[in-house]
């Protein structure tokens, strides 16, 4: 898929921009003025933002993209889908995503990571976590349940304060 820079001298009528990512689009920009310019529009028309990570341990630093009518927020190794579950028809679940990426910034959230097999370069399930709720899951484990189960457990966050593994 190709994508271009969605600049302030672009018009909507001229944005390909599917119906969804019209609604996410100014809210997008809304929460992150500073990175406006950085928005990009694909093929299908939806919008996407990359903010790179000032941490060198993380594999992926902040993406907010829209896709199949869910905001999507990822950063690391995890990601969350917001959507309109309840068909509501409001925006409250496009601004919970815009929390959500605030919070992964702010460090209220990073992301643990579980290496179910020594050989496996990708981890086999991830989530986030606040930080203090974060060091239970890297608390020892049976020897012979860290080998065969446990291959590694990372905790990233956005500045590297609550790095670990």
């Amino acid at each position: 898929m190709a994508s271009r820079a969605l600049t302030p001298s672009d018009h909507p009528q001229e944005v390909p921009l599917n119906d969804y990512a019209k609604r996410v689009a100014p809210l997008l920009v809304a929460a992150f003025p500073e990175h406006g310019d950085e928005i990009a529009v694909d093929d299908d028309g939806d919008v996407s933002m990359e903010i790179p990570c000032p941490s060198g341990s993380v594999d992926a630093g902040l993406s907010v993209f829209t896709s199949n009518g869910d905001v999507v927020v990822a950063f690391h190794t995890h990601h969350a889908h917001f959507s309109d579950w309840h068909r509501t028809g409001s925006d409250n679940h496009i601004h919970e995503a815009m929390h959500a990426a605030h919070d992964v910034i702010a460090e209220r959230w990073i992301v643990v990571s579980r290496y179910w097999w020594r050989w496996s370069a990708a981890p086999t399930t991830s989530t986030w976590r606040a930080p203090e709720d974060a060091p239970a899951a890297v608390r020892p484990v049976k020897v012979w349940a860290r080998r065969l189960c446990l291959g590694k457990v990372t905790l990233r966050s956005w500045n590297g304060s609550y790095d670990a593994g």
